[in-house]
């Protein structure tokens, strides 16, 4: 209920009768008082406010059994009293949030709701939702009163294709257009400062505060307003600030949307609203007190706040237990191999409130609305995608008896890791996801699923989610572009398929994936750069280069037919140096290199000789200084970047000898033992030639091929180089034999 605590994200998700045969000795020792109700929550006073407020504040999980309107709610003390409230906010399938009169800051009170023909309660404040309506009026029954504590901030969709409004009336127009699914959530807060929204979507949303702020002393105070984008503001019903229309925070940071106005010491209702768009969110209200010479955050304590209630159980007119479903966001995780997707894990608990009672002989069996199910009073979910889900959970006692739950809950964008938001781990969502049904899933949700177990490692797995997704006619050409291409794996990748171990079996498989990825690809430069991994696949993997050459063509001629642009120029030149490694592997250097050169002659600036020169030197330096404190990842992306800028390089051997020496240590042979093997043919008479030889048979004998190490043993010392290398493989030789 209150902001600066987790459990705003507890939603409950169904209240339901139930006469729960484990709960004898819970009898609700409130007698009942309101005839023709069917639910109440009885609430206690658990942390008084300050200031001698006489308001205490409570959140009430109705999730639809309470009218829609709110008309049915009422307030009871212990003796059977009515109790003045008023009713902050109502989401009519989830929760309310209500202040009723506490002076004594404790007791018990109940809170009835559940009949649809109850007319209002003449207790209840009458409150006006319109922008700058001003303080609630106290109902006929009230005895003059209003709660005068407590600051409520509510947060709205946005419509997306209105413009910024410019005036009050039109901040109206846009909250009563909010779109689908309306409201995101509510709370009692300190304070009117926030960048974040708590409980959707951050951006195209609307945040509404109204409540009360303390001006202790009288006189001029001044208030300011920053925020991205348009605010307006008001006190007591009256404009204090507004600041309309498209802007940035930046020229209000300092105060200077500012309004000094006259005010006696006394209570004043504050309502502040802000509607965000993209990017940067801002919404802050500052003061300057009477003598000060500065704006400045508005102090937590001026907003008085309520005492703090609690439900302790959820009862039925019968006098029964009822329970409901919490669902609280934990964490999520953004993918680390792609820009986009999220994944969101939910913590899902069978609740009655704060008096809890004994389930451990009942079974719970859940539904998350995404084809999964589990078992458990307590269950942590990840939801593979973003959007609504209805969730069920089935209740069974041991003597058979059951009850269903259900409600719809939204999985949101996360764009900050702040505030309520944690950063999770793929370790902790990873066995949870293991466990799921595959084929239940929908394909959306199943193609995440390959895209996850790719990223955690899990290839077989990953490799069958992709499979399920590819035989279902309703996915998408993008989606099922990037199945053929989790399949085929680092087939024909510029950087990936050195460390790959040949698998004659997978390879023109592979070939096909890629082959199907580069058709459904629907942006043309993106499938232009499929076609240069397939054509280095085909060419290196298969050994087919005039296939490979002629896949090279073909690109080629497609690419001058659409027009060149520089995002196509840029990737028919990775399909060029593709071809330039195909001829490279099949030891028609010349060609390759006039491929390579044709490559750089397509850089985006072309690099100058004396730029290029000075460039390529110092690579060799760069790379033997992290080689040599052992930044291996840092040494491999120079490597790498030699090999992009300057791929003509590659027909001369030094980045492959780097290449292939960095891999011997990370201790990944089977890149070795391409890599290096390369070099031999490509190095000959170099200075490193006879280190590429040796570490080419450490390799060998490190994958187990025997005879291939003593034969790359016996070809460095019969090569006639001299040096530490032919010494050791002198040596390596007689005790191989």
């Amino acid at each position: 209920m209150f902001a600066n605590r987790s459990a705003h994200f507890v939603v409950c998700l169904s209240v339901a009768s139930w006469v729960m045969d484990t709960c004898a000795a819970h009898a609700a020792q409130v007698p009942w008082h309101a005839k023709g109700w069917t639910h109440r929550a009885l609430v206690d006073v658990t942390q008084p406010g300050e200031g001698g407020v006489d308001v205490a504040a409570v959140r009430i999980e109705h999730v639809g059994l309470a009218s829609p309107d709110g008309n049915d709610f009422r307030v009871f003390d212990a003796g059977g009293r009515a109790v003045p409230f008023q009713l902050t906010h109502h989401t009519p399938d989830r929760d309310a949030l209500l202040s009723f009169r506490c002076a004594a800051g404790n007791g018990t009170f109940a809170v009835y709701f559940g009949n649809a023909i109850a007319p209002r309660a003449p207790t209840v404040a009458i409150f006006d939702a319109s922008v700058g309506a001003g303080p609630p009026q106290p109902g006929p029954a009230a005895d003059g009163w209003i709660p005068r504590a407590g600051l409520v901030r509510v947060t709205m969709r946005r419509p997306r294709d209105a413009p910024n409004p410019l005036t009050p009336g039109e901040l109206q127009k846009l909250i009563q257009r909010a779109p689908a699914p309306g409201i995101d959530g509510a709370a009692y807060v300190a304070n009117i400062n926030d960048a974040i929204n708590p409980w959707g979507d951050s951006d195209y949303f609307i945040s509404a505060y109204r409540g009360w702020i303390n001006l202790p002393q009288p006189g001029t105070w001044g208030f300011c307003t920053a925020s991205n984008e348009a605010s307006f503001s008001f006190i007591d019903g009256k404009t204090l600030r507004h600041w309309p229309g498209r802007h940035t925070e930046q020229r209000g940071k300092h105060g200077e949307k500012n309004v000094e106005l006259e005010f006696t010491r006394s209570l004043h209702y504050i309502e502040y609203y802000h509607e965000e768009v993209l990017l940067y969110q801002v919404a802050f209200l500052g003061c300057k007190p009477p003598g000060a010479p500065h704006y400045t955050a508005i102090p937590d304590g001026l907003f008085p706040q309520p005492h703090r209630a609690t439900v302790m159980r959820y009862e039925t007119a019968d006098g029964q237990r009822t329970v409901t479903i919490t669902a609280k966001l934990v964490d999520s995780v953004w993918p680390t191999q792609r820009p986009h997707g999220q994944y969101t894990r939910l913590r899902f608990a069978i609740s009655a409130g704060a008096d809890d009672i004994d389930l451990s002989k009942w079974t719970c069996r859940w539904q998350f609305g995404d084809g999964q199910t589990a078992t458990g009073a307590q269950i942590d979910h990840v939801y593979l995608v973003r959007g609504g889900h209805l969730v069920n959970a089935t209740l069974t006692s041991p003597t058979g008896g059951a009850l269903s739950l259900q409600r719809p809950v939204a999985v949101f964008p996360i764009e900050h890791l702040a505030g309520p938001f944690v950063r999770g781990a793929y370790d902790d969502y990873r066995p949870i996801v293991a466990a799921y049904d595959l084929a239940a899933l929908s394909t959306t949700a199943l193609v995440e699923a390959a895209r996850f177990f790719g990223e955690v490692g899990d290839d077989p797995t990953a490799y069958e989610a992709a499979h399920q997704a590819l035989a279902r006619a309703n996915g998408s050409p993008a989606d099922l572009c990037d199945m053929h291409l989790l399949i085929a794996g680092d087939a024909g990748d510029v950087h990936g398929f050195w460390a790959r171990r040949a698998a004659p079996h997978l390879t023109e498989l592979a070939a096909e994936h890629l082959r199907e990825a580069a058709e459904l690809q629907p942006d043309h430069v993106i499938a232009v750069r499929i076609n240069a991994r397939l054509i280095r696949h085909v060419g290196i993997e298969l050994g087919d280069v005039a296939r490979a050459q002629r896949l090279y063509d073909q690109v080629v001629r497609e690419v001058r037919e659409a027009g060149l642009t520089d995002p196509s120029k840029s990737a028919i030149r990775d399909a060029t140096i593709a071809i330039g490694d195909v001829h490279l592997f099949a030891h028609r250097f010349e060609e390759a290199g006039e491929d390579y050169r044709t490559a750089e002659a397509l850089a985006q600036p072309v690099i100058a000789p004396q730029v290029r020169a000075t460039r390529v030197g110092s690579m060799p330096e760069t790379i033997a200084q992290q080689f040599a404190v052992n930044q291996l990842d840092a040494a491999l992306q120079t490597v790498r970047q030699w090999r992009e800028v300057f791929p003509l390089d590659q027909s001369r051997g030094t980045p492959l000898y780097w290449l292939g020496k960095i891999e011997s240590r990370r201790e990944r042979y089977h890149a070795v033992i391409r890599t290096m093997t390369l070099v031999i043919a490509l190095a000959r008479g170099t200075e490193f030639e006879a280190e590429a030889r040796w570490l080419l048979a450490l390799a060998y004998q490190k994958t187990g091929e025997q005879d291939a190490y003593v034969q790359t043993l016996a070809a460095l010392v019969d090569a006639g180089l001299t040096g530490p290398f032919r010494e050791q493989a002198l040596t390596a030789l007689s005790k191989a034999e």
